[in-house]
């Protein structure tokens, strides 16, 4: 039986440059060495290492993934383009549906990989229902002062080079675990379109790259427990647009949430200041007009990166309001991350045995 099956669009593993390893081929190797560090014996890692043409979907490929514990599906705008690759995702998902569930416990068998981003618009509709609460693990980030994109390769640079050994560390991390609870006896069917009654909507707000990890962490909690987390998508570069899609979010929303770091991040055109402090200022002001409740978590320790960010961690802990409607909490992630999932469990409801019958006189 395969551990893991990554399902991936052969485009994606051609190198940058001459004689590099392709990303995929990096990816696979990474993986495989650190997850066999954590689960102390070197898993079974399955790919299609051939070229993918008119090739019929045969044999070999469906007991790959009938087998396998875990499908990586590494998303990019050609793996949504593909037949192939959207035909291993389908089929993975339908095979392990019916032969003892798609998650393990509350953890999906399908781990999500966002190698370069994805135009929503792009996004076939039929896709597994269960993709929609997955976070995926994305190996990319967005220059603070450009927004240029920057994928996690080396040849991007020694910092994208380090983003990339940490989050693929994060997500042999996720594997590892899945892994150790797997067994196909116990797998709990979950229907996945189903939306909890207790699911509350979370802003949490856009963060600049040094928390970006602890932020992706958040999230993952937060949807697999059947949260819906703002923003969904990208957020606009322009600031009258990015304001507007702000508004809109934070009114839906039961609680916003903001991390932050020791950057005071990238400026949108228009706005004179940067997407954190604009998404603080707009929740504040929802706070005072509606009663939003908000969360703001300093990274402990936090040593603010330039003047700019000095000045908006001073205004967080001293201008009423700024911090409006905020309880500020300076601690571990970890202590951040029970302290939210503690408050968002659903209230308990009062014992319909207890309450007295009307005109009943108590005790």
């Amino acid at each position: 039986m395969n551990d893991v099956f990554i399902s991936y669009a052969h485009i994606d593993d051609q190198p940058l440059t001459e004689g590099q390893k392709g990303w995929i081929t990096q990816f696979h190797r990474v993986l495989e060495v650190r997850l066999g560090q954590l689960l102390g014996e070197k898993p079974n890692i399955w790919r299609d290492q051939k070229i993918q043409g008119n090739d019929i979907f045969d044999k070999k490929i469906m007991n790959a993934f009938k087998g396998a514990k875990v499908m990586i599906s590494i998303m990019s705008p050609r793996y949504m383009k593909s037949e192939w690759c959207l035909r291993e995702l389908n089929e993975f998902y339908r095979e392990a549906t019916e032969s003892g569930g798609i998650q393990v416990g509350d953890r999906s068998r399908i781990f999500k990989v966002v190698k370069t981003p994805v135009d929503p618009e792009e996004i076939p509709s039929h896709l597994p229902p269960v993709l929609k609460s997955i976070i995926g693990f994305e190996f990319f980030d967005f220059d603070a002062d450009t927004g240029r994109l920057i994928e996690y390769d080396e040849t991007f640079g020694e910092q994208a080079r380090q983003n990339y050994f940490s989050r693929i560390y994060d997500l042999a991390y996720e594997i590892c675990g899945l892994l150790k609870n797997y067994s196909a006896d116990v797998a709990a069917k979950v229907e996945t379109s189903e939306v909890s009654a207790d699911a509350r909507t979370i802003f949490l707000a856009a963060t600049t790259t040094d928390v970006q990890p602890e932020r992706d962490r958040i999230k993952r909690e937060l949807v697999e427990r059947g949260h819906r987390v703002l923003p969904e998508s990208n957020l606009p570069l322009v600031g009258s647009e990015l304001c507007d899609l702000l508004r809109d979010s934070l009114k839906q929303c039961d609680l916003a949430v903001h991390m932050v770091g020791s950057r005071y991040g990238m400026i949108p055109e228009e706005a004179d200041r940067s997407v954190a402090d604009l998404q603080n200022q707009i929740a504040a002001e929802l706070s005072r007009e509606s009663g939003l409740e908000r969360i703001i978590w300093l990274q402990r320790g936090v040593v603010a990166g330039d003047d700019r960010q000095i000045d908006f961690i001073r205004r967080i802990n001293e201008d009423a309001s700024t911090h409006a409607g905020a309880e500020i909490i300076e601690e571990s992630l970890d202590n951040l991350k029970g302290y939210l999932l503690e408050r968002l469990k659903p209230k308990p409801k009062p014992d319909a045995s207890e309450t007295p019958a009307p005109g009943s006189a108590p005790d």
